[in-house]
């Protein structure tokens, strides 16, 4: 509201007398588990201190305001101590000392030869906001930069959420629409679809998480049929060429049988046999040769040329007639 001001305005007038006014004794902190100051706590740890601080109303102890004076004139005109001094000095140190119980072990050699709750809280300010500043800066770059790739939907959100939890804990918020706008740029091409939706109308975090869970679970339902379908056609096909194969051995069997009984001579035979091996070597699907044509993929008994007398084959050189094929 206009006109108001924050006790962070006014500590620059507040006096030490302002500050014992409200204190009838000096206040002792209790041992609160609260999280120590490490290099990475500053943030929560500054949140939480504040928080305690406050609320046992020493908050102008940590800020510049005037420190009473040690010695006072009475009405008698003497040098007195000022009751308000020792009282002051004596709450000073108490805060002090929790102020020092509430940090790491590694942080307390930078607290050496420091006596004040100011001169304490001061120091830390020092050695650690620029830090945290820098820190937050990183974060941010990091969360801007986050890609699903091959991440799985789940893990690609968590991700996302531990960078989210560590800004807005430092006290640099990232609201849910800035979230959800950091989650669609880094998704990949297969959520095409949920682009497009959350395209036209703004999405919340928790309708854009149920979308891209049920998106990937069809992916991989569809990557299982298809699996399944390319398993089975590859199974046919092999099945195919085998039976293709043992076909065509048990006919080439039983033509040579037929040839050898019909009147080959030994050498005939042993040349075709040679020759049947040869073809073996040089073609592993096993095609036969016709003995009349020459030519492969058919037997004599289904060759075109075997009612042609005068087809060069069919000369009695071979001797091979129509009753050597059961014609």
């Amino acid at each position: 509201m206009a006109g108001e001001t924050t006790s962070e305005d006014s500590r620059d007038s507040v006096t030490a007398e302002d500050v014992m006014s409200s204190l009838s004794t000096p206040q002792q902190l209790p041992k609160l588990e609260t999280i120590k100051l490490t290099e990475s706590t500053y943030i929560l740890w500054k949140h939480q201190v504040l928080i305690i601080i406050e609320g046992y109303g020493l908050l102008d102890f940590l800020f510049e305001h005037t420190t009473p004076p040690k010695d006072i004139t009475n009405t008698a005109g003497q040098r007195v101590v000022n009751p308000v001094f020792s009282m002051y000095l004596k709450q000073d140190k108490l805060l002090a000392s929790w102020l020092m119980s509430t940090v790491s072990a590694d942080v307390l050699p930078h607290l050496t030869g420091l006596r004040t709750a100011r001169a304490i809280w001061s120091s830390l300010s020092r050695l650690y906001a620029a830090r945290s500043t820098a820190k937050q800066s990183s974060l941010r770059h990091s969360l801007h930069s986050q890609k699903k790739r091959g991440l799985t939907v789940t893990e690609y959100l968590a991700k996302i959420k531990l960078i989210c939890d560590s800004l807005n804990a430092s006290g640099n918020i990232v609201s849910e629409q800035e979230q959800v706008s950091v989650i669609l740029s880094g998704l990949t091409a297969e959520f095409e679809s949920v682009l497009a939706i959350a395209s036209k109308e703004p999405q919340s975090l928790e309708n854009l998480t149920e979308m891209l869970i049920d998106c990937e679970m069809r992916q991989k339902d569809f990557l299982a049929a298809d699996f399944s379908v390319q398993a089975n056609v590859a199974v046919k096909q092999d099945s195919k060429r085998l039976t293709t194969s043992e076909d065509l051995e048990e006919e080439y069997s039983v033509a040579n049988a037929s040839l050898t009984s019909s009147g080959f001579s030994k050498g005939d035979q042993r040349a075709s046999n040679s020759y049947r091996g040869r073809g073996r070597g040089c073609f592993n699907s096993n095609r036969p040769q016709c003995q009349i044509c020459e030519r492969f993929g058919h037997l004599a008994q289904k060759c075109w040329y075997r009612y042609e007398q005068g087809y060069p084959g069919n000369g009695s050189g071979n001797n091979v007639s129509k009753s050597n094929y059961n014609v």
